[in-house]
């Protein structure tokens, strides 16, 4: 095998292990109280919540009024797919870490 195909392999585990520290990260703060009370609880079940009911209150009927809550349920929408994809990515990534360290010691092996 080519020293590109090493190098390739090493970047390759590279990126894969920063995604898994995101990954990490993510899994940290979900465990930290503030971030639960805060984010978790707070901005994404609570608010989220609010602004549904809002979204039907007749006091809230103004066609701006009724895109600007659409638009921060979309916000809480889109937060939640972000946290969501970094966790898949992470996830991911942990399989292709163990992928491409197969491979690598396998050209190693091949090398001897």
């Amino acid at each position: 095998m080519s020293e590109d195909m090493m190098n390739t392999l090493e970047l390759t585990i590279e990126q894969a292990k920063e995604k898994v520290n995101v990954m990490e990260a993510i899994d940290r703060l979900s465990q930290n109280k503030d971030f639960i009370t805060v984010i978790l609880e707070g901005y994404l079940e609570k608010e989220a919540v609010r602004l549904v009911h809002a979204k039907a209150d007749p006091g809230c009927t103004k066609p701006e009024t009724q895109i600007d809550l659409i638009k921060q349920i979309d916000a809480i929408g889109c937060f939640t797919g972000y946290l969501r994809a970094l966790r898949h990515s992470g996830m991911l990534s942990q399989k292709a870490i163990i992928d491409s360290e197969q491979t690598r010691e396998e050209i190693l092996a091949e090398r001897m």
